[in-house]
């Protein structure tokens, strides 16, 4: 799989956070070894150069993931039953989108 542009990965990522209702402080690409992405307390989220070269959909599952915690700290029930509920809706709407 070809990796997508950085710019297109920022607009995916802006996409998302407007959608979730929320607002990182920061979006940043770097080399984060064994980890697909980071939020940090002060709320910006940093994702591997790998997540450029993942399908849309793992992209996606990543993004919300790191999203997730600019509202919920910790990976516990509540943590996962939102980003289910993110990801159903974020499918959702990508189905409902006309082809181009």
């Amino acid at each position: 799989m070809r990796p997508i542009a950085k710019s297109v990965f920022y607009a995916e990522v802006r996409c998302i956070a407007k959608r979730m209702k929320v607002a990182p402080s920061g979006i940043e690409i770097a080399d984060l070894g064994s980890k697909w992405g980071t939020c940090s307390a002060s709320g910006s989220v940093t994702f591997d150069f790998g997540v450029l070269a993942l399908s849309m959909e793992r992209r996606h599952e990543i993004i919300v993931h790191e999203l997730t915690h600019l509202r919920l700290r910790r990976h516990g029930h509540l943590f996962r039953a939102f980003v289910s509920a993110q990801l159903a809706s974020l499918r959702s709407a990508e189905e409902r989108r006309p082809e181009s």
